[in-house]
């Protein structure tokens, strides 16, 4: 395995950018990349093959929800296992995906996917994986973990070229991670300008990165047939879990908030009911 020493440097690309062609090295090879402080800064390895397995057949069996978005005319669809927290404007209660419920077989093998990709994590970087299990051990609920691992959720990414970015909604200790299944599908690669590096993210390989300071982004897909897709998996914890009440507190907030929600329906329909019987009232005078 080949170990370099990077120091990350500025860039003129930004969030939001879209990464059209690589601009680093390409890298299809083992590497770990290193600060001039010896810390790591990325990791990138061949996956072992019963998580290869797996990975395949959640892929596979999962009927991805389809997005807004698209890129060069491809539908990019997602499918999100585990704990959400709560989004005031829409959902003001911590719940588990939709995904979870519906499909229950493929979350049990993701869950499973999750132990062993965790268990890969730690052989190779002990002291991150425990640093970052011990942060979310420590600020999220019991009731919302179902492995025993640092990460609470696993996300299907089906033929998604994503935007520059930076992964900042997640638990701060911890290190991005993604997972690639593809089949018949050139580029898709994941590009990291700040590093002068382009993972080729080939079928079966795993990068474990510093996703929330380094700018990373993929780019174009070409698409060789019907049945061609890039599939890529990614476990993660999200910080805003840490604001969640035990699970049965929830399910009796959210009774509270439903309750309020009707409340302040049935208040708003009253006035304008009130408001409207007043124009009538005037009109007819």
């Amino acid at each position: 395995m080949e170990r370099i020493t990077i120091e990350p440097v500025k860039t003129h690309f930004k969030a939001g950018d879209y990464p059209s062609k690589p601009t680093g090295k390409l890298i299809d090879y083992e590497v770990e990349v290193f600060n001039n402080s010896g810390e790591l800064i990325l990791g990138y390895y061949k996956c072992p093959e019963n998580i290869f397995k797996i990975a395949k057949e959640i892929c596979k069996n999962t009927k991805p929800t389809k997005s807004t978005r698209t890129r060069h005319g491809v539908p990019q669809l997602s499918t999100v296992y585990g704990p959400l927290p709560r989004i005031p404007i829409r959902e003001d209660y911590c719940r588990f995906s939709a995904k979870s419920k519906e499909e229950k077989n493929n979350y049990l093998k993701a869950i499973k996917l999750n132990e062993l990709l965790a268990e890969f994590y730690k052989e190779k970087h002990n002291s991150l994986y425990e640093k970052a299990f011990k942060k979310v051990k420590e600020e999220v609920n019991a009731d919302y973990f179902t492995a025993n691992t640092p990460w609470t959720n696993v996300n299907i990414n089906l033929n998604q070229v994503i935007k520059y970015h930076v992964d900042n909604g997640n638990n701060p200790e911890d290190l991005s991670n993604v997972l690639i299944v593809k089949e018949g599908v050139d580029g898709g690669f994941l590009d990291c300008p700040e590093l002068g590096l382009t993972l080729h993210q080939g079928n079966g390989w795993v990068c474990f990165f510093r996703g929330q300071e380094l700018l990373h982004g993929v780019t174009p897909c070409s698409f060789k047939g019907k049945t061609s897709f890039r599939c890529s998996i990614v476990n993660y914890t999200l910080k805003n879990l840490k604001h969640c009440y035990p699970y049965e507190q929830e399910l009796k907030r959210l009774k509270e908030v439903k309750t309020r929600q009707a409340l302040n329906k049935k208040e708003s329909l009253l006035k304008l009911k009130e408001y409207y019987n007043r124009a009538k009232a005037k009109k007819n005078t």
